[in-house]
């Protein structure tokens, strides 16, 4: 009975969740997991700028440790959304917008390819592959969710 309950609850949050996840006619993504909105961060193009620049470094600053092995890999993803969702709120066409998402494939795609080729060497083990799969497949997932498409 219990069981049952859980898998109820389970299945009205995940429709309550999927039909939260408006897809904006301006941009043509609304990030599902964040609280910016389409244009929330136009009102100062100084600031806004500074933090799109901010969370770029942040990104390259957490892949350049990574790759030299002085951090670790699952702070990469977060840095990547971070930066495509900031991207997604200040798209001004839905090609904009789903550019953001692809450049976030990309990274995912190529953390990746890093990891494994990491692995294959003895320098990674099966934990952090595990995390670059599901980092790249989620990007893939919000991408298509756009109405994107993938480069395969």
């Amino acid at each position: 009975m219990r069981t049952v309950l859980l898998v109820a609850v389970g299945i009205v949050l995940a429709g309550g969740i999927a039909s939260s996840q408006s897809i904006d006619e301006v941009t043509s993504v609304t990030h599902p997991y964040t609280s910016l909105t389409p244009g929330a961060l136009r009102v100062d193009p100084v600031r806004t700028k500074a933090l799109v620049d901010a969370a770029a470094k942040s990104y390259e600053t957490l892949r350049i440790l990574f790759e030299a092995g002085n951090a670790p890999s699952d702070g990469i993803y977060p840095a990547s959304k971070r930066w495509m969702e900031l991207e997604v709120s200040l798209a001004k066409t839905k090609d904009e917008a789903r550019a953001a998402l692809a450049s976030h494939v990309s990274r995912m795609q190529a953390l990746r390819k890093k990891i494994e080729a990491m692995i294959a060497i003895g320098a990674l083990g099966q934990q952090d592959l595990h995390y670059a799969r599901y980092a790249a497949i989620e990007a893939e997932i919000l991408l298509l969710n756009s109405g994107g498409k993938l480069d395969e």
